[in-house]
């Protein structure tokens, strides 16, 4: 990528029908350096990662400024661990989206722009989550993966190259769920029956073979009732009139 003033954005996107729910987290591996080598300095591009129904109104979006390799055939010993930093590795709880769009929400924060913090956890704070609209991690439509300027006044100094590899989604979210079913059948004498039930089953719900991702999603209630009335009863029996209900 070459020429990218601040504050512009370029990447790549693919169209996709995904249900992340079920997973903990997001992991991808990134690798960035400067063209010519050594002409960037850490931090001046960053990466982007969006999910989302779209990429423009209704996303979450997570942001690492990249440090860049230096001269990684230096040493084939720590080769790997030049190439691939640890410090541009994406490694994304799920949940701090979820908590971040309840914080926006409680804030009364403006759905129409981007609301954005720092990532809070230990040594991931120079890193940035942000959620914009109304996204949701059961109906992905888009994944984004974009750089973007973030620091560099020089644009002409020198291109950034940027590699991605292996985005997954990793770490069961295993834990259980419970059902429950309860039934109720009342005579009432010569007027009649009453019939009640209700059935109960809690997010992650499943039999012993099923799938995680074949587990409920949902919290589900369910409940039936019905009565079997005669209503002739409340007349003399002399005018023999029956009144089914």
């Amino acid at each position: 990528i070459c020429n990218l003033q601040k504050g512009q954005q370029t990447g790549v996107y693919k169209f996709s029908n995904t249900d992340i729910r079920l997973f903990e987290r997001l992991r991808m591996y990134v690798h960035a350096e400067s063209q010519p080598v050594n002409t960037l300095q850490d931090g001046a591009y960053a990466l982007f990662f969006r999910v989302g129904s779209d990429i423009k109104e209704n996303y979450y979006e997570y942001e690492i400024p990249l440090t860049f390799s230096k001269n990684p055939l230096a040493s084939i010993q720590d080769y790997a661990q030049e190439v691939w930093k640890a410090e541009n590795e994406m490694d994304l709880e799920l949940s701090l989206f979820t908590k971040l769009k309840e914080e926006r929400n409680n804030t009364n924060q403006p759905y129409n722009m981007l609301y954005a913090i720092n990532d809070p956890r230990e040594n991931k704070t120079n890193n940035k989550i942000g959620v914009k609209g109304n996204p949701n991690l059961g109906n992905i439509r888009t994944f984004f993966i974009g750089v973007r300027n973030i620091n560099q006044d020089n644009f002409d100094a020198g291109c950034v190259e940027v590699w991605v590899n292996e985005l997954r989604a990793s770490g069961f979210d295993e834990r259980g769920g419970y059902a429950a079913t309860a039934r109720m059948n009342v005579n009432l004498a010569d007027l009649g029956d009453f019939k009640a039930s209700t059935n109960y089953a809690s997010m992650g719900w499943g039999g012993i073979d099923q799938k995680l991702q074949q587990r409920s999603r949902e919290e589900v209630l369910q409940y039936d009732l019905s009565t079997t009335l005669e209503l002739g009863k409340f007349l003399p029996e002399k005018s023999g009139i029956k009144i089914p209900v």
